[in-house]
């Protein structure tokens, strides 16, 4: 006799990045101090949003599920990018359900992962899959203040509401690299 089981295939889409850089409430890139079973906490270099260098952050790790997982398995002393947002007891956690938040830095880049961003792909760790376009400090910085001064964050579902003027819009657009790609990509 056969037996019919349900099966449950898992959909995901990942948050766009410009979406991400509107929707964190938290943007560091830093180093991973000490990881523990459900956290790790990051000492703060770089302070995009909600926090400034020298500030030591906890964070929820990133859980590996059937279709995303960590680059690498954590550890201290790894040097990282990350998007966060609050849950509702006041934790930080890794935007998007995929860990795109998250990401390595090294060799003075931060490593964007999503679709559509200008620059060639490289592998996020070496020998992985994985991989993620390189950005330097400045340009991500960029890239946050213009989507910040343009977008606002709309309701659980990423939508953004455009706040600045076609011009102003334009303008970023205009001047190209990461900033005019991701303003490009948002509504």
């Amino acid at each position: 006799m056969w037996y019919l089981l349900p099966v449950a295939l898992a959909k995901y889409a990942p948050m766009p990045v410009s979406a991400m850089m509107v929707h964190a409430d938290v943007i560091v890139a830093g180093e991973i101090a000490t990881v523990s079973e459900e956290t790790f906490t990051v000492s703060v270099a770089t302070g995009f949003v909600g926090a400034a260098a020298g500030d030591t952050l906890e964070v929820a790790r990133f859980r590996d599920w059937p279709c995303a997982s960590r680059w690498e398995p954590y550890a201290a002393g790894q040097s990282v990018f990350l998007m966060l947002s609050t849950d509702d007891a006041g934790g930080l956690r890794i935007l998007s359900a995929g860990g795109e938040g998250e990401s390595p830095a090294r060799g003075g880049n931060l490593y964007l992962r999503g679709h559509g961003l200008p620059g060639e792909a490289e592998p996020l760790v070496e020998g992985s899959w994985r991989t993620g376009v390189p950005a330097g400090t400045d340009a991500v910085a960029a890239s946050v203040a213009a989507l910040r001064r343009c977008y606002a964050p709309v309701g659980d579902d990423w939508s953004l509401h455009r706040q600045c003027s076609d011009r102003v819009r334009d303008s970023y657009i205009v001047e190209g690299g990461l900033v005019g790609a991701l303003l490009s990509q948002a509504p």
